[in-house]
């Protein structure tokens, strides 16, 4: 579930899920503060099972705590509340434009200096995330093995793959902001973790 405060002044809410975005109209041109809150869900028929993992490296350490999933579409049977989402908000007359010139509520204009990634298990937590420009993003380690974090930058940012050794962790910098493009990350060691960061100019993203 997402809430902020946001200028209403044209602008859109978009989604990004396993690299998807949708884009919608503005629907509020008056001036002022206002909240925004919303939940993604999976508008198909069944629901898609969530396989195992192929987990053929590291075993004991890996599946010490249960099997691991794949988790590339992983939704809620109950209420069909799809997880890993990324919401942001965007310019209406321009959906896929980084740049930002709307007014920051007060209380967002200085964001947190580092975001995290853990990933204890052989598995990335989070799977999705987002970032703002300036931010730096630090991996975690906290299992008994190496990982390393295998990040694949599009139109700019961070490219690197650094090594994570056990209890160590790794600072990524260098995220600027792409609405609507994600990053993919992922472990070359243990191929099937995976996931994707979305890096904004702004602070209004979910």
């Amino acid at each position: 579930m997402m809430k902020y405060l946001v200028h209403r002044t044209g602008m859109a809410v978009a989604a990004l899920a396993l690299a998807a975005v949708l884009c919608a109209p503005s629907l509020a041109q008056a001036q002022g503060w206002g909240t925004v809150k919303g939940q993604v869900v999976f508008g198909g028929g069944a629901i898609p099972p969530n396989d195992k993992a192929n987990v053929d490296k590291d075993q004991g350490e890996c599946l010490k705590k249960g099997d691991i999933l794949k988790n590339e579409l992983v939704v809620n049977p109950s209420n069909k509340g799809i997880r890993w989402v990324l919401v942001w908000l965007t310019d209406a007359s321009d959906a896929r434009k980084a740049a930002w010139n709307k007014p920051i509520h007060p209380s967002l204009k200085t964001p947190k200096p580092t975001v995290e990634i853990d990933q204890p298990c052989c598995v990335f937590e989070p799977r999705v995330l987002g970032i703002q420009e300036g931010q730096t993003l630090v991996v975690k380690n906290p299992a008994a093995i190496a990982h390393n974090f295998s990040i694949t930058s599009i139109g700019g940012g961070p490219t690197m793959n650094p090594l994570t050794p056990p209890g160590a962790k790794s600072d990524i910098k260098g995220f600027v902001g792409k609405s609507g493009v994600p990053t993919p990350y992922s472990c070359s060691i243990h191929p099937w973790m995976k996931g994707y960061i979305g890096s904004f100019s702004h602070p209004y993203f979910a």
